[in-house]
């Protein structure tokens, strides 16, 4: 395995992170995954910890961070270990982004990318969004944000080994991605993004609010506490509108190197929500007029 360390930020989650590291584990030896701590205080966390530096995972506790732009601090931590490893490359990635559906040689092709086009910075695979479940209740705010970003673009390609890899380009935040280790760390980049099979799994998507572990409880809480957004504290009411249109759930996706089309189902109840308040309203505004024209004019 390639000298490549993997910089996973963690705050509080256990379950999905653990999952995120078996994942990891297929890709690069133990000695080269660092996590860096924003300062959980879930005991158990703290605790598999422990048990992660016997095996010889790398802890990195940071101070509680405030906002998410306040990420960018840990540049300094990064670029100084990177040059400790003198590694040429390093992946940075969130800790509920699971590796389980990429092939094999998924860092190769990253780094065969970062070699082959000057204009990037980061290389990391798309997340799927074909698989998102019905019980996840965002699932169509998730289709609406990673659609109208990602998944309606038309996939290019390269050869690389003799067979074609589909990417497009991208800005890239931490989700998942490797990187030149000139490159300094901030939270965006632009970059490519790898359709399958190197794509990923976004965890948060996967997780029932009927059926939550207790970490991902105390995760959702601390959350609100410190006013943490991520994939499941949302406000239903606020995003319950944010739907696709149905002309938008078209999308591209590839399959044994070739490039399909794929329609996302529509929810039959969201058809009755799409229409909207201010048409409702201007409906019953004519409706009024015609009536007072009617008896009164």
């Amino acid at each position: 395995m390639d000298n490549i360390p993997v910089y996973v930020i963690s705050f509080n989650r256990l379950s999905v992170l653990k999952k995120t590291l078996e994942g990891l584990l297929r890709f690069v030896e133990r000695k080269n995954i660092i996590i860096i701590d924003n300062a959980s205080d879930y005991k158990p966390i703290l605790d598999y910890y422990i048990t992660l530096v016997e095996s010889g995972i790398t802890i990195f506790y940071n101070s509680k961070l405030k906002s998410a732009n306040e990420l960018n601090t840990i540049a300094p931590f990064i670029e100084k270990e990177n040059a400790r490893r003198k590694c040429e490359y390093y992946v940075i990635t969130d800790p509920d982004i699971s590796l389980e559906l990429s092939n094999e040689d998924l860092f190769r092709v990253c780094k065969f990318f970062l070699n082959s086009m000057s204009d990037i910075n980061i290389v990391g695979p798309m997340l799927k969004i074909t698989d998102i479940p019905k019980t996840y209740i965002y699932r169509e705010y998730a289709w609406k944000r990673h659609v109208e970003q990602f998944w309606h673009k038309i996939p290019q390609y390269i050869i690389y080994n003799k067979k074609r890899v589909f990417y497009q380009h991208a800005l890239i935040d931490t989700t998942f991605g490797m990187l030149r280790s000139s490159t300094k760390f901030k939270r965006l980049h632009k970059g490519v993004l790898l359709y399958s099979p190197y794509e990923a799994q976004h965890l948060d998507w996967y997780i029932s609010k009927e059926n939550l572990t207790e970490d991902q409880k105390n995760y959702f809480q601390s959350t609100i506490k410190n006013n943490i957004s991520h994939w499941n504290s949302l406000s239903t009411n606020k995003y319950k509108f944010e739907i696709l249109k149905n002309e938008e759930r078209q999308i591209y996706v590839v399959k044994d190197e070739k490039i399909e089309k794929y329609k996302l189902p529509n929810k039959s109840y969201y058809l009755a929500i799409r229409i909207s308040f201010w048409k409702i309203n201007k409906y019953l505004i004519m409706k009024c007029k015609n009536l007072f024209k009617r008896f009164f004019l």
